[in-house]
Order: structure tokens, then sequence, then C-alpha cells
């Protein structure tokens, strides 16, 4: 089986991509290969910006991480502060440190604990933090701000449902992405498909767009939920080449 993944490779960050892992693991001695279509990294100026607000950090406040990019700059922000670690420090001391996934309280400083939920999503974190600073179950009160280090693009939810609960949300755009050009697309994918001849398209998505987007040559696959890589493993014929993809932006740039 070959698999092309057309996203940001996490083992080229020194961690298996998860979906690597369920394909390889699925079909042992698959050739599972990324093709990176954006490319992500820090905003110009936003470490200076978040050591600056995680030094200000009250003994009330919360920090909120969605994304292993966001701890990533924490871990950085941290480094060059030492009033900023300790905040930090102090913060996962008392529980006022949530990540949302086991890659994103990993790529937090080390000696920071954070309260992470397994799985989920902005809204979900923003839930649980809203029942935290409601004081809700065995929970003390929490009333401070929530400091949210996240992309210049990020979906809504986190921000929307804590406004909602009159918890006062900062977020710090600390990263961003920005589409690798065509030129450098199309060398990785002219590589990858030197010697296939034929194409079977695999959408990964909550939404029809990454399928829409794909030419009239290429078949159709599956829509699967968002983040389901055992589910893009299943019911694969062994011989088949397939492609993986994250984003709309994903399909009209390899089909470009």
């Amino acid at each position: 089986m070959r698999v092309l993944l057309f996203k940001d490779a996490a083992e080229r960050r020194e961690r298996q991509d998860d979906y690597v892992s369920a394909f390889q693991g699925a079909f042992p001695g698959a050739n599972v290969q990324c093709v990176p279509v954006l490319s992500i990294g820090p905003t110009a100026g936003s470490e200076a910006v978040l050591v600056a607000e995680l030094e200000e950090m009250g003994t009330q406040d919360l920090l909120a991480l969605t994304s292993q990019h966001a701890a990533a700059a924490v871990s950085r922000a941290v480094a060059s502060s030492e009033r900023a670690r300790t905040a930090v420090e102090s913060a996962g001391a008392d529980g006022r440190v949530f990540a949302v996934g086991a890659k994103t309280a990993q790529s937090l400083p080390a000696g920071v604990l954070a309260t992470g939920l397994s799985a989920g999503t902005g809204g979900v974190l923003a839930a649980h933090i809203a029942s935290k600073a409601r004081g809700e179950g065995a929970s003390a009160q929490l009333g401070g701000r929530v400091l949210y280090p996240c992309g210049e693009t990020r979906r809504p939810e986190l921000e929307t449902a804590l406004a909602e609960a009159d918890v006062e949300v900062v977020p710090v755009p600390v990263y961003a992405s920005t589409q690798r050009s065509p030129e450098a697309i199309q060398a990785d994918l002219d590589a990858a498909l030197a010697d296939i001849d034929s194409l079977s398209g695999l959408g990964s998505s909550r939404h029809g767009a990454e399928a829409a987007a794909a030419p009239g040559g290429v078949t159709r696959g599956s829509l699967l939920p968002a983040g389901a890589p055992a589910a893009a493993a299943a019911g694969m014929p062994r011989a088949a080449t397939v492609l993986c993809f994250f984003s709309p932006r994903g399909a009209e740039a390899a089909f470009r």
C-alpha cells in the first residue's frame, strides 16, 4: 500500500504522526509519506508578547492550550524569562494549566503540570474551564482571566463559549500557517508519485470540500470524522494508492 498524507508531518517535529502509525500498524510494510502543504511557524514578535502576558499572570489566571504549537511557544517563552517560568510552573502546580491532547501537554516545558483532556475541541475545553471558574463539583473557584496562546487563524469555539460564560479570554496569537509554494509542493508530489499510474482519493474531514477539490480522474473515497486515524486505515485494499487530505487547501494544492 502507498499512502500520501497531505498535511504537516508531525514526525518532522520528532513525534510520530498518528495517521502514519495507524496505516503502518494496519498494513505492515506500507509506504506512508507526508506531503506537507502548510508551513507552520511562530509569528513575528509573538514571543515577546507572550512573555509579557505570562509574566503578568495572576494567581487566579488560567492558561489554555489547544495546540502543540501553542505549547511549544510557551516553552520558548519560559526559556527566555525566569519570571514567566515561575508563573507558568505555579499555575501548573495549582491546576490552572489546561491542555487538549497528550501531545499538547508533552510540548509544555519540563516540570509544568497540565490538567489534560485526552481528546476534544476548544469548545470541550471551554466547558471544562467554565465549570472550574464556577466552582462546580470539587473544584475551587478560579476567577481570573484565561490566557490563550493560539494560532492567527483558529476556530472560535473556545473564545465564544468562555465569553458566554462571562469568563475573560486573552487570545495571544503565537503561530501561523502559510501555504508552501506550489513549486515546493509539486516537487514533493512528483517524487512521491513517480511510479504511480492510478490514484484513489480518501477525504479525511467533517466536510466534503476536500473530495470536491479532486479532479474528475481521481476516485473520491470516504469522508471520515476529523482526527480518525484508525478509521482511515480500516477497509483499505492492500494494493491501493491512497491520498488523505486534511483541508480543502491541501486538495487544491495537490491537484492544481
